[in-house]
């Protein structure tokens, strides 16, 4: 075998591919497949490949089981339950949902150009001297008396993205209109990340949350009344309600209140949307938090997901004050609002066309817009 081993990708569903060099780990979640699989994890399973570039193990990180197979040729799947793992070889299969095993597919596969790619760039980078945390970098060929400190280059899209995410750390060294111009929609592909997202950084506003809010989605409690009604051949009215009542009483108990209004916006404005709910938000205007997804690549005819957060789905008040001022930012997108969703129906996969014939939202616009003021 060739000195260092060989790399291998690994295949999203849309065809879109992650390399992986020998020795090295990636995470794989909702990222990777469309934004119909809002319900599986953000990390659903963590992927190695061992120095030689012959054996992969597979960790399952996420809420639901993730899927494995020795190759495409195998019948029967493995399902690994979070914390589980196992080992599997270059040709292996991964599937992220298990009621939609084609549609939430990853294959392993080796990738030998990818290997020579990682050994130049491994060699470039440890040719390159590396100056000690907070060191500046002084010109030396400057005519002025005193040395100029030279700006850090601007960071790539690639090395902003954390867990799938650009995320905006609220700090003045680069201040929001910056990072705006930098992340835009249309400068990020969904290779690489899953949403461009903001967070409320005015305390003082109504839609703040907390750093460490949001409590923490449990599935186990919901299963049984989702089980009894998706058990029902016939869905009745009062049995989904009777249910759905279940989920948000489930989700208050956990804390995990979270909540979002969904709105779909076309590629070709995404940019001039998200820079006015991203500002918005930041400022204090909107709820908790707003995210968008890239829109780099993306069909011109397929509409991309913005979402902007509400802490407390149950708080109507605030529900209704988000709303109003989502529609004050006269997106011209406002048709395109689809309802606001708590986290917990996300966790749940509760989507349009469930199985237990639940709405996927709990509010509409044009309710939440009669309510009380």
């Amino acid at each position: 075998m060739p000195s260092g081993g060989r790399a291998c990708r690994i295949v999203c569903p849309d065809g879109r591919a992650i390399s992986l060099s020998p020795g090295a780990t990636c995470e794989v979640g909702r990222g990777n497949l469309d934004v119909s699989f809002d319900h599986v994890s953000r990390t659903q399973a963590r992927i190695s490949l061992d120095a030689t570039g012959s054996t992969v193990l597979v960790v399952s990180l996420g809420g639901n089981s993730t899927g494995v197979r020795a190759d495409p040729t195998a019948a029967a799947w493995t399902w690994l339950a979070k914390g589980k793992s196992t080992e599997v070889g270059t040709s292996a299969q991964l599937c992220l949902d298990r009621r939609r095993t084609t549609e939430a597919l990853l294959t392993v596969e080796l990738d030998a150009a990818a290997a020579t790619a990682a050994a130049a760039s491994s060699s470039s980078s440890s040719s390159v001297a590396k100056l000690p945390a907070g060191a500046t970098v002084v010109s030396l060929d400057s005519d002025d008396d005193e040395p100029s400190a030279l700006s850090p280059p601007p960071r790539s899209i690639a090395e902003r993205v954390d867990a799938w995410r650009i995320v905006w750390d609220g700090s003045l060294s680069e201040p929001l209109d910056a990072w705006l111009n930098a992340t835009q929609p249309s400068l990020v592909s969904r290779q690489i990340c899953a949403w461009v997202q903001v967070h409320n950084h005015a305390p003082s506003t109504p839609g703040y949350q907390a750093p460490g809010g949001g409590g923490h989605f449990v599935e186990a409690p919901y299963l049984p009344e989702l089980a009894k009604l998706a058990a029902l051949e016939r869905k009745p009215k009062a049995a989904k309600e009777a249910c759905a009542a279940h989920i948000l009483s489930t989700a208050q108990r956990q804390g995990y209140t979270t909540g979002k209004w969904i709105l779909r916006v076309p590629p070709a404005v995404a940019d001039e949307v998200w820079r006015k709910v991203a500002r918005a938000t930041a400022e204090g205007t909107l709820g908790c938090s707003a995210k968008i997804g890239p829109t780099l690549g993306v069909n011109a005819n397929e509409m991309v997901v913005c979402c902007v957060y509400v802490a407390d789905f149950a708080n109507r008040p605030e529900v209704r004050r988000v709303l109003l001022a989502l529609l004050a930012l006269e997106l011209r997108v406002e048709a395109q609002l689809c309802g606001f969703k708590p986290d917990a129906y996300t966790g749940l996969g509760i989507n349009s066309g469930n199985q237990w014939k639940l709405d996927p939202t709990i509010y509409s616009v044009a309710d939440v817009k009669e309510w009380p003021a």
